[in-house]
């Protein structure tokens, strides 16, 4: 290089020993995006059966009967 110093990539220079292919990476990141769906799925399934009990018993402390439309 008569003394001048390399501006190469070290990956270009030395070379890759064993590359990851491209494949891999997205079955792993479809992976990590079903588990985190799954994860949100069953935790907003729990949340709304929470928020539509203490409803309910919202209902009954004010004695409006479940299932009541109301008059127009």
């Amino acid at each position: 290089m008569l003394g001048r110093e390399v501006n190469a990539p070290a990956d270009i220079v030395y070379g890759l020993k064993h590359p990851e292919p491209a494949a891999s990476y997205d079955d792993f990141v479809r992976e990590k995006l079903n588990t985190a769906y799954e994860i949100v799925r069953q935790n907003s399934s729990f949340l709304s059966f929470l928020l539509q009990s203490s409803y309910f018993l919202f209902l009954l402390t004010k004695g409006i009967p479940i299932g009541d439309i109301g008059k127009t």
